[in-house]
């Protein structure tokens, strides 16, 4: 949906009432921050009181996906901050996007904080995180834990066969 389709389908949540609807909600954040209209899905944010995991990690996914073309990944950490701060718990998609952030802005601290987290959760066998974490370890040239989480999967084999294609580049410069 383009923004403009979402601003009008804004204007009449807000005239009906809707906007307590925690998954109208939702979808209104998610849709400004696909279209890479982060100061309207942070403002949309901000004056809500309905702050959980979806609508953090909706803004969260904004910042770090549509960062690239705008440069915002601190300020995906910095609402993950947030986030954890408020106690709320991640799901693998809010992690994907932190790893990603971490990746683009060399924040390994905090990678290995998600890294931890992962573990202690049981979610290191997610294919998809762990990818993401090879990504963030290569990204800020940790070559021995890099090369750990490909040794760790390469016993694998239809995970080697997932991974290969896309990290290949980053495992023959180790």
């Amino acid at each position: 949906m383009d923004t403009q389709m979402g601003k009008l389908i804004h204007g009449h949540v807000f005239k009906v009432g809707l906007m307590c609807d925690v998954y109208v909600h939702a979808s209104l954040l998610n849709m400004y921050a696909q279209n890479g209209e982060m100061d309207d899905a942070r403002l949309l944010f901000d004056k809500s009181s309905q702050r959980d995991v979806v609508s953090f990690t909706a803004l969260i996914n904004g910042y770090a996906l549509k960062g690239r073309a705008v440069g915002r990944f601190e300020e995906a950490l910095e609402l993950f901050e947030q986030m954890r701060n408020v106690n709320v718990t991640p799901s693998v998609s809010t992690l994907l996007s932190v790893l990603s952030a971490c990746a683009r802005v060399g924040e390994l601290k905090l990678g290995n904080w998600v890294r931890s987290w992962i573990d202690d959760h049981g979610l290191g066998t997610n294919i998809r995180l762990v990818n993401a974490l090879i990504a963030t370890y290569a990204k800020c040239g940790d070559v021995k834990t890099t090369r750990m989480f490909i040794r760790g999967i390469r016993g694998e084999r239809s995970r080697v066969i997932e991974c290969y294609d896309w990290r290949l580049y980053t495992y023959e410069q180790l």
